[in-house]
């Protein structure tokens, strides 16, 4: 079962990335940079710090792996797109800012603390919590369903998914990495799912349209 479940969680990754791709490449969504950003920094940080705790075992927790990997993919792509575009310096707003000077507080105080047990863990977590932020806000500030339905969708799914193996093997570290990404990949989730259909399921209907033509499926 623990098996099985990280298995569907990292497959709920690779969908997540095969959806939010052509939306990039496309132009139809907007993504929070800072996001990205930070996720990529503090996703990769607690992958290493986590595996380094004794005792640790990837079946417990490999949705952080999978997960790591995903944000370095589509981060790569997005400032890719965005500085094709000649968008890259206009693409932060205020809030992303504030975002990304909490990320560089975060890793000052990581750098002049990390001889602790078991800090950079709990440093990351914190860190992942300020990426979720930066498009939390950005949606409350917009009041509009900007960013995919579908990519956030497939990434509460695969959070709900890969808590099984933590909480089957009672790892606190992977329960609580997991119950942060999916009270904040829900929040994200459910913001756009709301926005969206205050505007009639536009943004639905467009990553549908999108990603049928992308692919090739009519």
């Amino acid at each position: 079962m623990k098996e099985a479940a990280a298995l569907l969680a990292c497959l709920s990754m690779v969908g997540a990335f095969a959806w939010y791709v052509p939306l990039i490449v496309r132009r139809r969504v907007s993504p929070a940079p800072a996001t990205w950003i930070i996720g990529a920094m503090a996703m990769n940080l607690a992958m290493l710090s986590y595996h380094a705790i004794p005792g640790r075992t990837f079946i417990e927790n490999a949705t952080l792996y999978a997960a790591a990997l995903e944000i370095v993919f589509v981060l790569a792509i997005l400032m890719t797109i965005l500085w094709r575009a000649g968008e890259l310096s206009v693409a932060f707003d205020h809030v992303q800012k504030a975002c990304l000077a909490v990320m560089v507080a975060a890793l000052a105080w990581w750098a002049f603390n990390q001889d602790q047990s078991y800090v950079t863990f709990w440093t990351t977590q914190t860190l992942l919590v300020v990426a979720y932020l930066a498009t939390i806000l950005k949606a409350l500030q917009l009041r509009t369903a900007f960013d995919s339905i579908g990519n956030w969708g497939l990434i509460f799914v695969g959070s709900v998914i890969g808590s099984v193996p933590a909480v089957a093997m009672t790892s606190p570290y992977g329960i609580a990495n997991s119950v942060r990404a999916v009270v904040s990949s829900g929040i994200t989730l459910s913001l756009l799912i709301w926005y969206d259909r205050l505007n009639g399921g536009a943004r639905w209907k467009d990553e549908y349209r999108t990603l049928t033509k992308f692919y090739g499926f009519r």
